[in-house]
């Protein structure tokens, strides 16, 4: 059965917004790059909630069946929000 290849970005509602590690399990994704890792890590720094958020995105990808979709509203319940039009899906053997 193929499998399913699911990225999309998130950014906070807020400038100061502590990224939601639940999220990560709560939808099954990983950050997609090693620079997304730093930015969620720093999100969760104590030093980092002085310094606003730069605006960039976190990217973030996960392994699902095709007609998957990220939870938006849930992301939203933790002043996130899912970049609009920034979720693809990858068909995979």
């Amino acid at each position: 059965m193929p499998r399913y290849l699911h990225k999309f970005e998130v950014l906070p509602t807020a400038v100061w917004a502590e990224f939601p590690i639940d999220m990560l399990r709560y939808d099954a994704v990983n950050p997609a790059t090693e620079e997304d890792s730093y930015k969620v890590t720093h999100s969760l720094q104590r030093h980092a909630m002085e310094e606003p958020w730069d605006g960039t995105p976190i990217a973030l990808e996960g392994w699902h069946e095709r007609d998957w979709e990220p939870t938006v509203g849930r992301w939203r319940s933790f002043g996130w929000d899912v970049v609009r039009d920034s979720h693809v899906s990858e068909k995979r053997s």
